[in-house]
């Protein structure tokens, strides 16, 4: 057996030449899945195995216990645990085991998540927990000192679904805030189940009812009034994926019709002001050459626009003679009042 208690090639044939028992060594240095601890061996995929780079330095989840936060808290560093197989250590379904060498490991793996959870703690917190040596009554310790208890905690949960409206959000954080707080819901309140199967099925399906109906109701009701009324006219309702998929198709529709608007609005507010800043003198530069009055036998208007037979504007000022000549007459000079004018 090497330093770090992983058996050699040589150290499996020694072992193997003494007829170690049920080990089950091999001499090619044991089963893949298996390392040496002492004399006992101990399989990756046992709660009791420790990777090399587990260390009691290790960070399990970013997510620090703060007080407030307890559940949140609790359900990411429940769910590092399983992710290792260690979860048992802390819900007391993995016992203490009788043999001396397996104890000795288990006291080890024990010792390293003490460590990760406190790791986890706030350091202004961390001086009020006690230490405890064992990983299962430390998680029991925090769970008394900074859970809210479960029927208050419902209650409340309930009670911020209930009221939970999407108002500016995307359709995506709405969603989110949503399924945040029924996950925590159904940790506390989980699905009965029975032996038939036949009532858990139909607690869920009226649970994804309900969850529909929730998301439904706090959206905006300004941009999806009517696509909701739609969907709520359905029977039976639809999944709740089905929904959220078609509420999201709605929304990236509107955001596209909005910046399409948005960008025509921009064009004309441009073109608008352009034409403004080019004066009355482009409003009849832009005339068809083709038009001639038939009052005047001038070109550039025709006779309902003819200011020789309407009068001249207040707004047409001084014109020279040249301009008169191209568009209104060749014979006009000065300014003309209301109902003059010269040919």
């Amino acid at each position: 057996m090497t330093k770090d208690g992983v058996g050699s090639g040589n150290a499996a044939e020694a072992k193997a030449a003494e007829g170690g028992g049920n080990d089950k060594v091999t001499a090619e240095g044991g089963h893949k899945d298996m390392v040496v601890v002492d004399r006992a061996m101990v399989s990756t995929l046992s709660p009791l195995y420790l990777h090399p780079s587990d260390g009691p330095g290790n960070l399990i989840t970013t997510v620090q216990l703060k007080g407030e936060n307890y559940e949140d808290w609790a359900k990411h560093v429940r769910n590092a645990l399983r992710t290792k197989r260690k979860l048992g250590f802390i819900d007391g379904s993995l016992m203490k085991p009788n043999s001396d060498e397996e104890l000795e490991q288990w006291g080890v793996v024990n010792s390293m998540l003490v460590a990760w959870i406190m790791n986890t703690i706030e350091p202004t917190l961390r001086v009020s927990i006690s230490m405890t040596d064992e990983v299962y009554d430390l998680w029991e310790d925090l769970k008394l000192q900074f859970s809210a208890g479960n029927g208050p905690r419902i209650s409340e949960l309930r009670a911020e679904i209930a009221n939970c409206r999407q108002q500016g959000d995307s359709v995506v954080v709405y969603y989110g805030k949503l399924k945040k707080m029924w996950d925590e819901l159904a940790i506390y309140k989980p699905i009965r189940t029975c032996s038939c199967g036949e009532l858990k099925a139909q607690l869920e399906e009226d649970r994804e009812e309900e969850r529909t109906n929730t998301f439904l109701t706090g959206l905006n009701s300004e941009r999806f009034g009517i696509v909701r009324s739609t969907i709520q006219s359905i029977e039976p309702l639809p999944k709740l994926s089905q929904v959220y998929q078609r509420i999201v198709r709605e929304e990236r529709q509107q955001t596209m019709t909005r910046n399409k608007d948005v960008s025509t609005d921009v064009v004309g507010f441009s073109v608008n002001a352009n034409s403004g800043n080019r004066g009355t003198n482009s409003h009849y530069q832009q005339r068809e050459k083709d038009v001639t009055c038939t009052y005047c036998s001038k070109y550039g208007h025709a006779q309902s626009d003819c200011f020789q037979l309407k009068g001249f504007p207040e707004w047409w000022g001084e014109r020279g003679r040249d301009f008169s000549e191209r568009g209104r007459g060749s014979g006009i000079r000065g300014r003309f009042g209301r109902g003059g004018g010269a040919a």
